[in-house]
């Protein structure tokens, strides 16, 4: 009965108990756990890559899409209005070689605006 509760993954500790079977435990536990954390804060980069721009940082039209779609939610649940506010530099020489140091300045001084209005 001891074996087949291991197997489908409990921690049966009997009293009295094996010193050495106890530390293994632990230390398959602590290993578990550090792989657990390491997955996590992979999944974590990950996300964050899926909605930000490599060059600029800047978030990009999913993570938009995203949280639309969440306040829209939101506003339909507390039966709110719900409005739009979109910032561009428009218009934009994009095939300009400067281009992308411009717009990444650019995002840069928005988003600093943005983090001091908040």
């Amino acid at each position: 009965m001891r074996l087949a509760a291991l197997r489908r993954g409990a921690e049966v500790i009997l009293t009295p108990w094996d010193d050495e079977e106890l530390r293994l435990r632990l230390f398959r536990s602590l290993e578990t756990h550090s792989r657990l954390r390491s997955l996590h804060s992979q999944v974590e980069e990950l996300r964050r890559l899926a909605v930000t721009d490599g060059l600029t940082q800047v978030h990009n039209h999913r993570y938009f899409q995203e949280r639309l779609r969440e306040e829209f939610r939101r506003s339909q649940r507390y039966d709110e209005s719900l409005s739009l506010r979109t910032r561009s530099p428009a218009p934009w020489p994009w095939r300009r070689p400067w281009a992308s140091l411009m717009f990444l300045k650019w995002s840069r001084s928005t988003r600093m605006r943005e983090r001091l209005s908040s």
